[in-house]
């Protein structure tokens, strides 16, 4: 499921499900047993819903759009719908919890939901003005194929350990020297959550994906061996390579998805900058650079 569709559902539900019907009965309608939502008296009689949560309808439309982006095994499959339903009443459950608790209304939260907003009209502006989406045919990618090296580059795979000081990295680097293990120091001392328990493994990178580091990266010829400790905009990082990857001859099969996806990033790209130019060329902007300069922005809250 993409981000902006998780996202959407989210919202889309949260505002659905967030306050019951006026008169409702708050008393939970399924007991201790979330299963049982799918035998609520009265629910196959025509009503059009599929399961009662703390008096809240899910709606057989409501269920048909959040089952939207699952794959069709689930789709067509009785354990496979019952278990999206599962989730869909967990979503509900999550929601009216936050609700209750007045998130809802939370500056933060109204803030992000405005973001998405904005994104999600973006979108869909641009799908209009495309007629109907960024389609990119067979034709054009085996036609960016012949014309296009689109061979994967050298990579490395490497684990790392992230500290905030350069004096804390060469305090770590002289451990590593006198025998200390990697991997042991990567989860005393790393601050890099994402990889610290799986060793500092960050995976393989071509220099392009990660530009700080990859001269230091490529440097590194046999596996085993540590780098320096390297300056980056998250602070200092040691690295040591696992291995390397040659670079791949790809064929068009093996690269046909990246195709179709970079293409109608292209085409996507492409779409928004000309029908920004033409708003532009009709629209009246005034800007305030030293109302802009003088600005003090609070520290985004995480």
């Amino acid at each position: 499921m993409g981000k902006w569709s998780v996202m959407f559902m989210v919202v889309v539900l949260l505002f659905a499900t967030a306050c019951p019907p006026e008169g409702a009965d708050k008393k939970t309608e399924t007991g201790t047993n979330a299963h049982s939502a799918v035998d609520e008296p009265g629910l196959s009689k025509g009503v059009g819903g599929l399961a009662v949560v703390n008096g809240i309808p899910i709606t057989k439309d409501e269920y048909s759009r959040y089952l939207e982006p699952y794959p069709d095994q689930m789709k067509n499959n009785a354990q496979g719908r019952e278990h999206v339903l599962q989730s869909l009443i967990d979503h509900v459950l999550l929601q009216g919890e936050a609700a209750r608790l007045g998130l809802d209304k939370d500056p933060d939260y109204l803030r992000k939901v405005e973001n998405y907003r904005r994104n999600l009209l973006d979108n869909l502006l641009l799908e209009r003005v495309s007629r109907g989406g960024f389609v990119v045919t067979e034709e054009e990618a085996k036609k960016y194929f012949a014309e296009h090296e689109v061979d994967k580059p050298e990579r490395v795979h490497v684990s790392h350990i992230l500290v905030k000081t350069e004096a804390e990295a060469k305090d770590v680097l002289a451990k590593i020297r006198a025998g200390g293990s990697f991997e042991k120091l990567v989860r005393e001392l790393s601050i890099d959550i994402a990889t610290r328990e799986r060793g500092g493994d960050m995976g393989s990178f071509s220099r392009k994906q990660r530009p700080q580091l990859a001269d230091a990266a490529f440097a590194l010829k046999n596996p085993g061996q540590i780098s320096a400790p390297i300056q980056t905009r998250r602070g200092f990082e040691i690295i040591k390579l696992i291995k390397r990857i040659p670079p791949v001859k790809e064929t068009f099969a093996q690269a046909r998805e990246g195709l179709l996806s970079r293409l109608r990033a292209r085409k996507r790209l492409d779409t928004k900058q000309k029908l920004l130019a033409k708003l532009r060329a009709g629209a009246r902007i005034k800007t305030d650079k030293q109302a802009l300069g003088n600005l003090k922005i609070s520290p985004a809250r995480k």
